[in-house]
């Protein structure tokens, strides 16, 4: 038996057909189009779009083409920070490792003990000075004074002694002590030396001939002849091998009348007796020779 339903103004409400409503269909087709609007929004966020301007489909957030200079600096700063940390690591294991270091020893200062302040002396008063003694009668006339021994003006006054008197040959000292010094003064030699001219021939007897030597041995001659030609000239004097003294010419000599004497060497011995031996020879003239003595 079918039933409606009566309205109170006699009209009749629409039915569906079959159980079918618009509204409801209207309401299941707007949900699906509100989850895809949905989920375009969430893939356009992630780059996903239409070929569009010739880019792709799908470009899942592509990376900027420039890095961020803020992400370097950073990134330096992160690797210096973990080289310091290393090295600092490292170290401190060295100092770990690395023997106690001695402690000095300090030396206590030395105590100096308080300087002790000697009390000064009391002052006293001098004395009253005693009184003066009772004057005496001065004499009418003073005795007059010793004289004074006069003073000599220099010391030259002074009475010298004597020099020590010199050798008057040459002492055996010199010979044993090889000493020039000994030499030292005038001399003068005695010789039967006579001088003969190459030219004339004419021979000439020495008159006086003296030598003088200082403390070394060096010294001067001067000759005189009989005819009064005087020549003079330079020597000396040394100790050679064994006990012979040399006297010798530095030079020849030469004379007042322009001549000239061949250079001599006058070598003298000690005997056993203690004399002294000289001879006179010119290397020169192989026959030349003369007997020669020395005395003050």
């Amino acid at each position: 038996m079918a039933t409606s339903d009566a309205t109170t103004d006699g009209r009749s409400a629409p039915t569906a057909r079959n159980g079918f409503s618009w509204p409801a269909m209207l309401l299941w087709l707007a949900l699906p189009l509100l989850l895809i609007g949905v989920g375009w929004v969430v893939l356009e966020a992630c780059g996903v779009a239409l070929p569009t301007g010739g880019r792709p489909l799908l470009s899942f957030c592509p990376e900027p083409e420039t890095r961020d200079p803020r992400l370097t600096v950073l990134g330096d700063e992160q690797g210096r920070e973990r080289v310091l940390q290393d090295e600092w690591e490292r170290l401190r294991l060295a100092m770990m490792a690395a023997p106690d270091c001695p402690v000095p020893q300090v030396q206590a200062p030395a105590l100096v003990p308080p300087a002790t302040v000697a009390e000064a002396p009391p002052v006293l008063e001098p004395a009253p000075p005693p009184p003066p003694p009772p004057e005496m009668p001065l004499p009418q006339h003073r005795p007059a004074p010793p004289p004074v021994p006069p003073v000599p003006e220099s010391l030259a006054e002074l009475p010298q002694p004597p020099p020590p008197p010199l050798p008057d040959e040459i002492p055996e000292e010199a010979f044993e002590e090889r000493d020039v010094s000994y030499l030292q003064g005038c001399w003068s030699l005695d010789s039967d030396y006579r001088l003969r001219e190459i030219n004339s021939g004419r021979i000439t007897g020495v008159r006086d001939w003296q030598m003088c030597f200082d403390a070394n041995g060096r010294g001067t001659q001067n000759l005189t002849f009989d005819n009064g030609v005087q020549c003079g000239g330079s020597v000396g004097a040394r100790f050679e091998d064994g006990e012979s003294l040399a006297v010798n010419d530095l030079d020849e000599v030469s004379c007042s009348d322009g001549t000239r004497i061949f250079r001599r060497e006058i070598d003298c011995q000690r005997t056993r007796e203690g004399s002294v031996d000289c001879t006179s020879i010119q290397p020169t003239r192989p026959n030349s020779g003369a007997e020669v003595s020395f005395s003050r």
